[in-house]
């Protein structure tokens, strides 16, 4: 083989010439093993690069009055939904494109009235 670059278990994508994640596209590297000097035949590997699909946008009321019936919020169109308590997308409840906010684990409009 020719260009080697990098040995061991482990490569870093970034070191394939003209590979970028800024661009949509395929790029294809080799990976063989050499032992006692002697190289078998390499295998092939493609990483791709796919667009990031847009924010889903979210329908139904998002705004609630104490007391009120929360009702299913949904997505048209998409696949694999996925919704998540936290901005940071690690606490996921819901994979599908309507949800129920009342799953949520704490979620309430009820209210209180004190005398």
């Amino acid at each position: 083989m020719t260009n080697q670059i990098g040995t061991g278990n482990n490569l870093s994508p970034n070191l394939i010439p003209g590979f970028t994640t800024a661009l949509v596209g395929s790029f294809t590297a080799f990976a063989s093993e050499t032992s006692n000097g002697c190289e078998g035949t390499a295998a092939s590997f493609i990483i791709s690069i796919v667009n990031t699909p847009s924010a889903p946008v979210v329908s139904g009321t998002t705004t609630y009055c104490v007391g009120d019936i929360a009702t299913n919020l949904s997505v048209a169109g998409g696949t694999d939904i996925r919704w998540y308590e936290d901005a940071g997308l690690t606490n996921l409840f819901a994979s599908a494109n309507s949800f129920d906010p009342t799953s949520i684990p704490g979620f309430s409009t009820a209210s209180e009235k004190h005398l």
